[in-house]
Order: C-alpha cells, then sequence, then structure tokens
C-alpha cells in the first residue's frame, strides 16, 4: 500500500511540469510566479539554479543579492530581467515564505533565450558618381 502512494505521488511530480518561457534576445523578459497574493506571504526569493539568489522582498523591502546582472522584482512579486541574453536561460525558483501558520511554497519557471541573431552586414555603397 505505501509503495503505491509513493509511486501516486512519483507520477505526479513527472506530471506536473514547470512554465516554460521563451524570450526574445535584447527584449525584457518577465517571469511570473504563480499561486502568490499580495500580501500573502512572509517573504518572496527568486533563485536561479543551481543556487544563485537573485532578489528579494520581505517586510516592504527589495533585497538585490550579488548576482550577475541586473534584475528587478515587479509590484505584482515578477522577476524582471532586462535585456536578454542567451545566457540568461535557465531554471528559475521563486520561493515564498509564508505568513505565521501558512504553508510555504516553491514555484519554478524556465526561461529559454535563443541565440541572439543579427542581420548580414550592409554593404558600403561604391565611391562613383551617379549618373
Amino acid at each position: 500500500m505505501l509503495l503505491s502512494i509513493y509511486v501516486v505521488l512519483a507520477f505526479l511530480h513527472l506530471a506536473t511540469s514547470s512554465p516554460k518561457i521563451v524570450g526574445n534576445c535584447k527584449e525584457n523578459g518577465t517571469l511570473n510566479c504563480p499561486g502568490i497574493e499580495k500580501g500573502s506571504f512572509n517573504h518572496i526569493t527568486w533563485t536561479k539554479q543551481p543556487s544563485f539568489r537573485i532578489i528579494r522582498r520581505s517586510r516592504g523591502q527589495i533585497w538585490p543579492y550579488d548576482f550577475n546582472r541586473t534584475a528587478y522584482l515587479t509590484d505584482e512579486n515578477s522577476l524582471l530581467l532586462p535585456d536578454l541574453t542567451p545566457e540568461d536561460s535557465g531554471t528559475y525558483e521563486c520561493l515564498i515564505g509564508a505568513n505565521p501558520w501558512g504553508k510555504n511554497s516553491k514555484s519554478t519557471v524556465i526561461l529559454e533565450v535563443p541565440v541572439c541573431v543579427t542581420g548580414p552586414p550592409i554593404p558600403e555603397p561604391p565611391d562613383q558618381p551617379i549618373p
């Protein structure tokens, strides 16, 4: 009986996949933290896996961590990454610390930023007079 419960839980875990977002190179990317309501938490922290802390909101204050790029936390607690590059691709987690007697939660978002495509070079006009 206990084994069948573990099998069902494992199946449910595999069946619930993380949302995948495809961002455009050189544009802003916004990652939403699903399931969070304004004021329903004690703190929220965004991380990039494997273990990079990005930014945190606690008691109305925003605390950026020593992350390798600029990042912002919106009023809706979404993570805003300006000027996306392929290096921003990865797995991000929104960690929600509940108010007392609440339940902590975590949401995962996968960001994919394709290689930046640049157009072909524009040829220089010839140095010949126009007839």
